[in-house]
C-alpha cells in the first residue's frame, strides 16, 4: 500500500460491523484480566481432581479411565468412576493433556483462558450474525455481556470441562448462523463439525441444537424457511456423525453406548456425597427455573438487545451508504442496495408503517442517481414524469408490501426475538 494511503487510513476507525473495534478490545481485555483469577487458588474441587488424575493416567499410558487410581474409594465410588472408560468424552481431557506436555501444571488455567478468548470472539460473531452490524451502544452492550456473562465467568474459574464446552458450542453457533445467512452448505458442514467437536467435550452440547435450528428458521428470508430448515438438519446430522464414534467406543468398552452411570449418580455416590445428595434428593428439578433468573443477571440485558429498536440494523456511515446504494459504486451498488433493503424489511417489525415508508424512501434514493431528471417544463408537456412517478411508486409499494405480507403472514418479529433469546438461555 502506498505510504500516503497508509497515512490517510491510520486514523480511521474500524468499519461499522467490524468485530475488532476499540470497544470490543477494551471489554475483551477487561474480561481477560478477571479470568486470570484461575491461575490462583488451590483448585481442589472434586471434578478438578478427577480431570487432573485423568491427565496423569494418559501421560502414564494407562488409558482414559480412573481404574487403579488413588481416588477410587476415597469419595469416588468404583461403581461410578471405576469403569474401563470414563463417562465424559475425552476431547476436553485431551486438550488439558496436550497443553500439559508443553506447559506443565499451567496447562489447566491456560486452557480456560484460551477458551475465554474463543468464547468471546465467537459470541461477538454470533451477535453480529443475528443482530446485524454492531456499532455504538449495542456494540458495547454485546461485548460487555460476552466478557462477563455469569455462565462463562463461573465455569472458567475452575479446571472444568464446561469452559471448553461453552467455547466450542458458541463457535459452532456462530458458524451455523453465518452459513445459513449465506446458504453456504460447506459452512453448515463446518459448523456441524464444530458442534460435533463440542459434543466430544460433553454430550450436553446437543442441548443447544434445537434452539439453533429454531433461530435459523426464524431468521430465514421469506420463502426460504424450508431450505434453512434442511441446512439446519444437515448441521445436526454432521454433528451426530462426529459423535457416533464415541458411542461405539463406549459400547465396545463398557457394553452400552448410553451407560446409565454417565448421567445418573450411583446410590453409593448419593449416600456418601452431601453435595450430590442435595442436588438429586433435596432440590426439585423445577428449582432451576427459579434460580436461573437470579444467578444469570444477563437475562435482562440480553432481552434488551432483542427489542425491535435493537434489531434494526445500525445505520452505516455516509460513505458506506453512498457506495452501497449508488448503482454506479464499486460494490455493485444496485444489487447491494437491494440486498440491504431486503434485510431491513426482513428484520424490522412489519407492523410499523414508518418502516415500510423508510424502505420505499431508500428504494427511491437508490434509483435517483441512475437517471438525470428532465426539466420540469418538458415533463409537464409530455406527462411522462407523472406517469413514471406513479408507476415507480406502485412498483415499490408492491415489492415492499410483498416482503412484509410474506413475513406477517408467517412469522412476525417477536418470533425471531424469542428464538434468539432461547439460544442465549440454553447455552450449556
Amino acid at each position: 500500500m502506498p505510504r500516503a494511503s497508509r497515512r490517510r487510513n491510520a486514523g480511521r476507525p474500524a468499519p461499522a460491523g467490524s468485530l475488532v473495534r476499540g470497544g470490543a478490545l477494551l471489554w475483551f481485555v477487561l474480561g481477560l484480566l478477571c479470568r486470570l483469577v484461575v491461575f490462583t487458588g488451590p483448585h481442589g474441587e472434586g471434578d478438578e481432581l478427577v480431570y487432573r488424575e485423568l491427565v496423569t493416567q494418559l501421560e502414564g499410558g494407562h488409558g482414559y479411565t480412573l481404574a487403579g487410581t488413588p481416588l477410587l474409594g476415597r469419595g469416588w465410588p468404583a461403581d461410578q468412576y471405576g469403569n474401563a472408560l470414563f463417562f465424559h468424552p475425552p476431547a476436553g481431557i485431551a486438550l488439558f493433556w496436550l497443553l500439559h506436555r508443553v506447559f506443565g501444571d499451567l496447562a489447566f488455567p491456560l486452557a480456560q483462558v484460551l477458551c475465554y478468548a474463543l468464547f468471546f470472539w465467537s459470541m461477538m460473531a454470533l451477535a453480529r450474525a443475528v443482530l446485524g452490524p454492531l456499532a455504538g451502544a449495542r456494540h458495547h452492550a454485546v461485548a460487555a455481556l460476552a466478557a462477563f456473562t455469569p455462565i462463562m465467568t463461573h465455569v472458567m474459574s475452575r479446571y472444568w470441562l464446561d469452559g471448553p464446552l461453552l467455547a466450542v458450542t458458541t463457535l459452532a453457533a456462530a458458524l451455523l448462523i453465518a452459513a445459513l445467512a449465506r446458504r453456504d452448505v460447506r459452512g453448515v458442514v463446518i459448523a456441524g463439525l464444530a458442534m460435533g467437536a463440542a459434543s466430544w467435550v460433553k454430550t450436553a452440547a446437543f442441548v443447544a441444537v434445537p434452539g439453533l435450528l429454531l433461530l435459523g428458521w426464524a431468521m430465514a428470508r421469506p420463502g426460504s424457511e424450508a431450505a434453512s430448515l434442511k441446512l439446519g438438519l444437515l448441521f445436526a446430522g454432521v454433528a451426530a456423525l462426529v459423535q457416533l464414534p464415541w458411542e461405539l467406543w463406549q459400547w465396545s468398552a463398557v457394553g452400552s453406548p448410553f451407560p446409565a452411570w454417565a448421567g445418573r449418580p450411583s446410590p453409593t455416590l448419593v449416600a456418601t456425597n452431601p453435595y450430590v445428595y442435595d442436588l438429586t434428593v433435596v432440590r426439585p428439578a423445577w428449582m432451576y427455573l427459579t434460580l436461573m433468573p437470579r444467578a444469570l443477571w444477563t437475562l435482562a440485558p440480553s432481552l434488551a438487545t432483542l427489542t425491535p429498536a435493537a434489531l434494526r440494523p445500525a445505520r452505516p456511515p455516509r460513505g458506506a451508504r453512498a457506495a452501497g446504494l449508488d448503482r454506479r459504486g464499486a460494490r455493485g451498488g444496485r444489487r447491494a442496495g437491494r440486498d440491504r433493503l431486503l434485510q431491513v424489511a426482513a428484520l424490522r417489525d412489519p407492523g410499523h408503517a414508518r418502516d415500510r415508508a423508510a424502505v420505499r424512501h431508500r428504494r427511491r434514493r437508490a434509483r435517483a442517481p441512475a437517471r438525470r431528471p428532465r426539466p420540469r417544463a418538458a415533463r409537464a408537456r409530455t406527462g411522462e414524469g407523472t406517469a413514471r412517478a406513479r408507476g415507480r411508486g406502485a412498483g415499490a409499494r408492491g415489492r415492499t408490501g410483498g416482503v412484509h405480507a410474506s413475513r406477517s403472514g408467517r412469522r412476525s418479529h417477536p418470533a425471531g426475538a424469542v428464538a434468539q433469546f432461547v439460544v442465549l438461555l440454553i447455552q450449556p
